[in-house]
C-alpha cells in the first residue's frame, strides 16, 4: 500500500468516526491556523466525498472546521466545529434535502450554500432551490432563498 493510499484510508476512516460518533472523535493535532485551507478526498470517478474548509469565524486565533459530507443517497450535511485543546464541539449544524451542500466566502463573508428539493412529485423531478446561510458573527443564519 503505497503512502497515498494509507493516508486516504485514514483519512476516510477518521471522517467515519467524525460522522458515526463527533462527540469521541480527537483530532491528533491543531487544525491549520492561517488562511483558509480546503481539503478534499475524492473517490475513483471523481466524485468529492467530502471537504473541510478552515477558518476562523469568531476571531479568537483558533479556526473552526467546516465540514460537508454526503448523508445517503439524497442528502448532504454541513457541520461547523470549534476546537477547545483538540476537541471539537459542533458550533453549527444543517443539512438539506440534496447532495449539493457547499461552504464559500462571498463578498468576504463565510456562507453555507444548500440545494433543496420540494419532492413534487418526486426527488427527480421537484423544483431545485438554493438556500444561503450566512455567518452573522454568532452564527450561520438564512440570508436569502432563490427559487
Amino acid at each position: 500500500m503505497s503512502k497515498v493510499d494509507s493516508r486516504l484510508l485514514m483519512i476516510l476512516l477518521a471522517v467515519a468516526m467524525f460522522v458515526v460518533s463527533p462527540q469521541r472523535w480527537v483530532c491528533s493535532e491543531q487544525p491549520q491556523h492561517s488562511e483558509a485551507i480546503a481539503q478534499m478526498v475524492w473517490n475513483e470517478e471523481g466524485t468529492k466525498l467530502f471537504a473541510i474548509d478552515e477558518v476562523d469565524l469568531d476571531h479568537d486565533g483558533i479556526a473552526e472546521s467546516i465540514v460537508t459530507y454526503p448523508v445517503g443517497v439524497h442528502a448532504s450535511h454541513v457541520r461547523v466545529l470549534k476546537w477547545h485543546h483538540n476537541t471539537p464541539t459542533i458550533l453549527y449544524e444543517i443539512g438539506c434535502s440534496t447532495p449539493n451542500a457547499d461552504f464559500k466566502t462571498i463578498s468576504g463573508v463565510p456562507t453555507i450554500i444548500l440545494e433543496q428539493s420540494d419532492y413534487e412529485p418526486d426527488y427527480a423531478l421537484g423544483h431545485r432551490y438554493q438556500e444561503f446561510y450566512q455567518w452573522n458573527g454568532k452564527t450561520f443564519a438564512l440570508n436569502r432563498s432563490i427559487r
